[in-house]
């Protein structure tokens, strides 16, 4: 993973976009984990009931909705199968939309957080 590529927030998806929340949040033990064969399988993360399970804050509500309470300002969805999230941090109020909430949500956050472009390991980006 020593390989990183730009990405705009705007298009992160799928294990790349939980790896970024990933790197704001710094849940316990989170980690990349390859399948043998060398496919990407995906975050995992140390949990104190159920021990090591799959990150994924863009699709899991216990990972991805305390973000809602503790950063977000706004969440709508003006249409079926479109949401749009404004989250304050670092970088002030910014904007996150998607197909889910979740994904809107976690766009918000990185952009917030991080800025409008993430670099990303390679292998996250060629997994997808």
């Amino acid at each position: 993973m020593s390989e990183f590529v730009d990405v705009k927030t705007e298009d992160l998806a799928g294990v790349g976009l939980d790896w970024a929340i990933g790197q704001i949040e710094k849940p316990a033990g989170l980690r990349l984990d390859l399948f043998k064969s060398g496919e990407l399988d995906g975050l995992y993360m140390k949990d104190e009931d159920f021990g090591e399970v799959i990150y994924s804050p863009s699709v899991y509500w216990g990972h991805g909705g305390p973000l809602v309470t503790s950063r977000v300002t706004t969440l709508c969805s003006p249409r079926e199968g479109y949401w749009w999230s404004h989250a304050h941090g670092f970088l002030g109020e910014r904007l996150g939309e998607g197909d889910t909430a979740l994904i809107a949500v976690c766009r918000a956050v990185v952009a917030s957080e991080i800025g409008e472009t993430v670099a990303i390991p390679a292998t996250l980006i060629e997994g997808e």
